[in-house]
């Protein structure tokens, strides 16, 4: 089953009621009536008006094509709050790492939205403490217009001095009608609080 035509008039569809990807239904009513489900359709291609518009809505999800990464390689560093032996408060650089490659993939799901997969390469180059540890970065992922549509921290597993790593995060964004313009990944410096 391709398509579907819903006559004007239905005044109730339950949640889930179509969910074929690559169905297009038609709807001859102008929007979604009252009574039906927020998530009556799951990812499928909506006409609505479809007396006078047979042109397919793309699903939201379609327009997140591409995300811009950072230049690599690049060096994150892991500066923190911590108290020397004489018990005062030090700002130093405890760990550092540089980023040998950065690569994503984006799945479309339900609603409308996606999961963004990013995959971060790189090599622990410098620490404060000889013993391995985890190493940690920020990221934010930003649309067009500058908003930031998720932010958060990365977390590698303990790696020692020259030691690679490789890290996969799983971004999950569902409201994407709220973003616009090509999207931006950020990989910062983390700053945290470290009590020694």
């Amino acid at each position: 089953l391709n398509s579907v035509v819903l006559k004007d008039g239905i005044t109730s569809i339950g949640a889930g009621a179509f969910s074929l990807e690559s169905m297009i239904i038609y709807c001859e009513a102008i929007t979604k009536p009252s009574g039906w489900s927020d998530i009556w359709s799951y990812d499928c291609c909506v006409v609505w008006d479809s007396k006078n518009n047979d042109v397919p809505i793309i699903p939201p999800s379609e327009s997140v094509a591409s995300i811009t990464l950072p230049t690599c390689p690049m060096a994150v560093e892991y500066w923190a709050y911590s108290q020397d032996l004489f018990g005062r408060w030090v700002y130093e650089k405890w760990y550092a790492a540089t980023i040998t490659e950065i690569s994503y993939t984006i799945e479309k799901k339900a609603w409308g939205a996606v999961e963004i997969s990013v995959t971060i390469k790189g090599e622990k180059t410098w620490s404060f403490v000889n013993s391995s540890k985890i190493f940690a970065m920020k990221y934010k992922l930003k649309d067009g217009e500058g908003v930031v549509i998720s932010d958060g921290n990365i977390f590698t597993e303990s790696c020692s001095v020259g030691e690679k790593f490789i890290k996969t995060e799983i971004i999950y964004i569902s409201d994407l009608e709220n973003y616009s313009g090509q999207w931006t990944l950020e990989l910062m410096n983390y700053e945290t609080v470290v009590n020694t």
